[in-house]
This record gives C-alpha cells, sequence and structure tokens, in this order.
C-alpha cells in the first residue's frame, strides 16, 4: 500500500497526491487511561490507523495525530466524578492533579486555547494547498470543539471541513459487526485496538473473575475482546470514511 503520512512523504509524493486530491485527514485524541489492558494512547492511535486506511482506499493525505492540548480537568476519565477515584488510584496520581485550576487556566480558557490550537492546525494547512479537511475524532468529545471551530473556519475560508467520530458512522451496524459500537476501553475499543496492533494489548492484565468490573471501563466486557470483532469495525469504519471523504472533497469541488 501506498504511503500516505505526511511526515514520512518525500515532496514529489505530496505534490502529486495533493494535486489530484487535496484532502488532508487531521487525526485528534488524547492520552487516557482506557484500562490495564490497553495503551493510553488508544483513541488517537485509533484515529491515526483509521485516517491512514482510508486515505489508502479514498485518496488524501494524513497529517501527524495530535495528541495534546484538550480541556485536561473535565474532558478525560481521569477527571470524570464516576471514575476519577479508581483510575488515579490505579496510576497512583494525587486527586489534586485534576482540582480546578492545576492547568493553570480555567475551564473556559482551557476550551479557548484547544480551539485555537484547532484553528492553527487548519490555517497550516491551507497554507500548504490543502481544499478540504476531514477531521478524525478519536476522543469522542473533542467532536464539539472540532464542529465549532471547522464552522467558525468555512465562514472566512474557502477550504471545507467535516468532522467524524468513526463510531457513530456505524452506529446502524450492531448487528452486522456482532456487538455494541463505541465505548471506553470496553470490548470495542480494546477489539479495535487489537486489530490494529495486537501486540499493545494485554488482556492477561485484567483480573479473570467476571464480578470485578475493570477500573475506568466502559461498555461490554473487555475480557470478551477479540481481533476479528475489532476488523470487522475497523472495515465498516474505514469504508464510511472514505465515502464521507469523498463527499467532502465534492463539496470542495474536487473530483473524485
Amino acid at each position: 500500500m501506498k504511503n500516505v503520512c505526511y511526515e514520512l512523504m518525500r515532496p514529489h509524493e505530496v505534490r502529486a497526491e495533493r494535486e489530484q486530491r487535496p484532502l488532508a485527514y487531521l487525526p485528534i485524541g488524547n492520552i487516557e487511561w482506557h484500562g490495564e489492558q490497553n495503551p493510553f494512547g488508544v483513541d488517537t492511535l485509533t484515529a491515526h490507523g483509521l485516517a491512514v486506511r482510508a486515505a489508502q482506499n479514498a485518496g488524501g493525505i494524513v497529517m501527524p495525530p495530535l495528541w495534546w492540548g484538550e480541556p485536561r480537568e473535565f474532558m478525560n476519565v481521569e477527571a470524570n466524578p464516576d471514575t476519577r477515584d479508581e483510575v488515579l488510584a490505579a496510576m497512583r496520581i494525587p486527586p489534586a492533579n485534576f482540582k480546578p485550576g492545576f492547568m493553570g487556566k480555567n475551564h473556559e480558557d482551557q476550551a479557548h486555547a484547544y480551539n485555537s490550537l484547532l484553528f492553527h492546525c487548519y490555517h497550516h494547512l491551507a497554507s500548504i494547498g490543502f481544499k478540504a479537511i476531514l477531521v478524525v475524532c478519536g476522543h469522542y468529545p473533542l467532536r464539539f470543539f472540532a464542529e465549532f471551530t471547522a464552522e467558525v473556519f468555512m465562514r472566512e475560508s474557502p477550504v471545507r471541513v467535516a468532522v467524524v467520530v468513526p463510531p457513530s458512522l456505524i452506529s446502524d451496524l450492531r448487528e452486522q459487526i456482532g456487538g455494541r459500537i463505541g465505548d471506553h476501553g470496553g470490548k470495542f475499543e480494546t477489539s479495535v485496538m487489537m486489530a490494529l496492533n495486537h501486540n499493545l494489548v494485554d488482556l492477561s492484565r485484567l483480573d479473570p473473575d467476571p464480578k470485578v468490573w475493570p477500573a475506568g471501563v466502559g461498555g461490554e466486557d473487555p475480557r470478551e475482546s477479540n481481533a476479528d470483532f475489532g476488523q470487522r469495525a475497523m472495515d465498516a469504519m474505514t469504508r464510511r470514511m472514505g465515502e464521507t471523504a469523498a463527499a467532502l472533497m465534492r463539496k470542495a469541488g474536487i473530483a473524485t
């Protein structure tokens, strides 16, 4: 398969692809607890992996993912009142590290800072010749920031921006896929991670007792995770992301 990652491409490769399909994928996510069995980068790794597969099938170039910048004190499982205590205890992190003010900004300023970071990315991509941007949200709540900034940006720029949360694209396919679509470190995300890179998942880190629910995990039981389920989900998400990319390119006046 051809290389579609901007940071790994040479100038002639970027020119050739951009001149044919000036579409950039911008994966955004975070670094967050997803259970003892998963790496911290599940959301961003998944967004980037799906973007690469969609670009290989539908065209376009995948930009380096945006890992940092989201509001830390209210946008992550470590800060969620329902999961905070057990996750921070497992990580041996003092709860004070997630109290308001620790990040040096209030909640509103943290949100403005992340919006500014997204605006910077959009302008950067416009400056290097892209006419369409597909923002791929690996961390689901980031869609609100991405959708807001995309709408504002398009009022001033001819570049078209669309936002996708990959699991939302296949919410109608639960029976076909074989399980719940979307979760937090549960069977869905863990299975997708296994399909992306099975070496990054270690189910043996989970308590085998089904009565002991894994800390900071939501959804179906991650002990039931398997790469086959993950691959079916990935294939479906990749296909629909490609369809979304094609529709975005048409809106931007790009022949597909």
